[in-house]
């Protein structure tokens, strides 16, 4: 009998990923990183890949730390309408997990474009301005020796 069972292991799961959206959804909110719809992209690729590595791992006769032939319950491959099922629903949630950190993306930019009063960098995409003293010229003007003593030179990122 393994410790990690019964309500323990329901509280321990509860938990851990409460915790990881807590994360994610305050660092989203704090960060300037863009969320896209195409990043769905990237969520089916991942799992694309964690699904073939439970089948290899399935028909390779892996164990888990309990001695079963699999990782999750769920994905049982000795009932594999089960795990298909399972792997599908996975796809359609996380495609609607992604579609909900879209919109807090959009919410954090509406609350910038009300709160700052513009529209802020657009698409979560900054271009900014510095202005760069005779001291520190980029090695463009100086090589292209296109700066003069005491006039500013402009770079653009």
């Amino acid at each position: 009998m393994s410790l990690f069972t019964g309500f323990f292991l329901s509280v321990l799961c509860k938990v851990k990923h409460s915790m990881n959206t807590a994360y994610v959804l305050t660092d989203l909110m704090l960060s300037s990183y863009p969320i896209r719809i195409w990043h769905l992209l990237c969520t089916a690729i991942f799992a694309s890949i964690y699904v073939t590595f439970n089948i290899i791992y399935f028909l390779a006769g892996g164990d888990g730390a309990d001695g079963k032939h699999y990782v999750y319950d769920v994905l049982d491959w000795h009932i594999p309408a089960q795990a298909c099922v399972a792997i599908i629903l996975g796809i359609i949630l996380s495609a609607v997990v992604q579609i909900f950190l879209y919109g807090v993306y959009r919410l954090r930019m509406a609350i910038y474009k009300n709160t700052c009063g513009t529209d802020g960098p657009e698409d979560g995409i900054q271009e900014s301005v510095t202005i760069v003293d005779n001291a520190t010229t980029s090695y463009d003007a100086l090589k292209n020796e296109e700066t003069e003593i005491g006039k500013p030179t402009y770079q653009y990122y």
